[in-house]
């Protein structure tokens, strides 16, 4: 039993987002406290896999400039990766070079990990399918993959090197 006024949250990557008690991927929270009150914390976590946990403690002020920054280095890093995709199908519909459509599958992959990576995927894409989540993690990784090493197959234009070129796609093939 929990001690009176005591607060409990679930919450995790395996839980849809309509289950959780912290419906946001950060797992923040507030408490609130008065000048010189003391309060205990206890953390209990439950994983089958393997946990890095860190936790962090802000006053108000200088949360909301830590969640700026990040939402600020997080538009700059999406602008750029979007601006790429951009410019290579530009890129593609101007000379119709093959790794310009590679490159632009690499950055759409790398982009959509940076989304399953901070949790936006998750909370507005697919909230209630944790597991799904997971498997679209997984294969976005083999996207990224494929799609880099074949743009780095098609860039260098490595079918002109058979040897190089079977070696380079037996690589691939292993990943």
């Amino acid at each position: 039993p929990m001690a009176p006024g005591a607060q409990s949250y679930q919450t995790g990557n395996s839980r849809p987002f309509s289950t959780r008690d912290l419906n946001h991927p950060a797992y923040h929270f507030a408490v609130g406290l008065d000048a010189g009150e003391q309060q205990g914390f206890y953390l209990r976590v439950r994983t089958n896999a393997a946990l890095s946990l860190m936790a962090e403690v802000y006053d108000e002020r200088h949360y909301r400039v830590e969640k700026d920054l990040e939402l600020g280095a997080y538009g700059i890093f999406a602008g750029v990766f979007l601006g790429l995709i951009l410019y290579n199908l530009m890129l593609y519909v101007s000379v119709r070079q093959s790794s310009a459509l590679w490159y632009i599958a690499f950055a759409s992959a790398t982009f959509s990990l940076l989304l399953f990576f901070d949790g936006r995927f998750n909370q507005y894409v697919l909230p209630d399918y944790p597991a799904v989540n997971y498997q679209l993690t997984l294969l976005n990784y083999a996207l990224a993959s494929i799609a880099a090493g074949m743009f780095y197959r098609s860039f260098l234009k490595l079918a002109r090197y058979p040897v190089l070129d079977r070696v380079g796609l037996g690589l691939l093939c292993v990943f």
